[in-house]
């Protein structure tokens, strides 16, 4: 995570410009794909200009390949996972509050009295979802709820990269067609690696995927209402994607199709 985390740390800078060229040692052959896999850069409001900034200086720009899974299952798969690390944070939650104390549904509906009162009215005309999720970012990066405003989160990184550099994947159409995934992938690179071991690439991933998804199951109750709360911004996520494919993003299944297959 060399643009949030281990920005401009001697080690980790050293390591990353090397990938790129901007160093002697440890640079990749020109028929590698050089490749950053993060699950913080999209919601450390750093890092779009940090990378623009980056790649300002070099030859060649960077293709994105954003997932995206249904925001109400992601955000208690976060919750469960930051919990069990002992990482949970304060988002939202009283400061006499002992966040470890909470169950998910209590930690849920303290997120989503936070995020409901400090973000725009999502269906008002001109709203600026961007400077809404900053305002309720507590930091330099969003958390928990904040994760799922797919749509703020873009429109950020597009004030700095041209759509024809993004590629969206619905968690749940690689996971019914990864074949077909990865060689839409494949054609956006000038190799055929990323065809090969693909099933085994989709099989490990639903393995891990499922049994995540059925050791526990969330409250019917609260996941209702966390999807409520999407749900307008699920709207205006697909309408988003959809002008931005006219503009070269790509999104497996097509923008239209995606509110209604995560």
């Amino acid at each position: 995570s060399y643009f949030d985390y281990g920005f401009c740390t001697s080690d980790s800078s050293e390591k990353y410009l090397g990938l790129w060229g901007q160093r002697s040692q440890g640079t990749c052959k020109e028929s590698q794909i050089r490749a950053d896999f993060s699950v913080t850069y999209m919601s450390d409001l750093r890092v779009p200009r940090r990378m623009s900034m980056f790649y300002k200086t070099l030859p060649h720009q960077p293709s994105f390949v954003v997932l995206l899974r249904e925001p109400a299952r992601r955000y208690w798969s976060e919750i469960k996972h930051w919990k069990a690390e002992k990482m949970l944070r304060r988002t939202g939650i009283p400061e006499e509050t002992d966040p470890y104390s909470l169950s998910f549904q209590e930690y849920a509906r303290f997120q989503l009295a936070y995020f409901s009162s400090c973000m725009p009215d999502p269906t008002a005309p001109g709203v600026d979802l961007v400077k809404g999720l900053a305002d309720c970012a507590r930091g330099s990066s969003v958390d928990g709820i904040g994760n799922g405003l797919y749509v703020a989160l873009l429109k950020l990184w597009a004030q700095y990269f041209d759509p024809s550099q993004f590629f969206a994947v619905p968690t749940s159409a690689y996971l019914d067609s990864p074949g077909q995934v990865m060689k839409m992938l494949s054609r956006r690179f000038p190799t055929n690696k990323l065809a090969a071991d693909d099933r085994q690439a989709a099989t490990n991933f639903e393995r891990d995927h499922i049994a995540t998804e059925t050791d526990s199951k969330p409250d019917e109750a609260v996941m209702k209402e966390i999807r409520s709360f999407y749900a307008p911004y699920n709207k205006l996520l697909a309408s988003y994607l959809a002008k931005m494919e006219l503009q070269g993003l790509e999104v497996v299944g097509g923008a239209s199709a995606l509110q209604y297959n995560w």
